[in-house]
């Protein structure tokens, strides 16, 4: 009884494990490349912003039909880019200019997401420097494309104590290079860290063990 008792308590810490790794880096087109960042919060999957850094509106539409690059993506409305930032750790009541409350949420999230402002014009810095732009699918009464801004700029000291975050930053029409597409599909499979699967091998091989000295 005592065993079973602790393989059930065992098998709810490896199912918690999984569940409650949210944010995950996987591949897209090659291994090893991390293009993709999962939330397994939303169950959705952001591709990267530094792969749509600069491409236009037109070429990202192109590319959503079938055959295209981006086929299988869509565009974010502002209420997922927000549910993400809220993944990073992000308190949404803050999500329309600087804030307190979200400092040093950009420098977590920008090695996942991309830091278009560094990867477009400062390759030399690291990402959370400076600022990424997120070319949202909601669109504005003047038919163009809302945005947000995610911010943490390495030279103003304000940004050492605050973080920017606004859903409605720009209204994008013309895509500036340090714009990036919030590209988005529905996560198919959740991977399962490899760290878990050692630990259910090991699992059913004790249940296994336990039955043989049963028997």
């Amino acid at each position: 009884m005592k065993f079973w008792k602790l393989a059930s308590a065992a098998t709810a810490l490896t199912m918690s494990t999984s569940v409650n790794a949210a944010i995950i880096s996987v591949d897209w087109q090659s291994a090893g490349d991390n293009l993709i960042t999962q939330d397994t919060d939303s169950g959705l999957e952001w591709l990267d912003l530094t792969v749509t850094n600069g491409v236009s509106l037109s070429e990202i539409y192109a590319q959503l039909d079938v055959g295209g690059t981006y086929e299988g993506w869509r565009y974010a409305t502002r209420a997922e880019v927000a549910g993400l930032w809220d993944s990073f750790g992000g308190d949404s009541n803050y999500y329309n200019g600087l804030s307190t409350q979200n400092n040093g949420l950009f420098d977590a999230m920008a090695p996942f997401v991309g830091d278009t402002y560094v990867d477009g014009n400062y390759s030399s810095r690291t990402p959370g420097d400076y600022y990424s732009i997120w070319v949202t699918g909601d669109i504005s009464p003047s038919g163009g494309h809302y945005s947000a801004t995610a911010a943490d700029t390495w030279y103003e000291p304000l940004y050492e104590t605050h973080d920017f975050f606004k859903l409605s930053d720009l209204e994008a029409n013309n895509i500036t290079p340090d714009m990036g597409h919030a590209l988005v599909r529905e996560v198919t499979t959740v991977p399962v860290p490899a760290a878990v699967w050692l630990f259910g091998s090991g699992l059913i091989g004790l249940v296994g063990l336990a039955r043989r000295k049963k028997a």
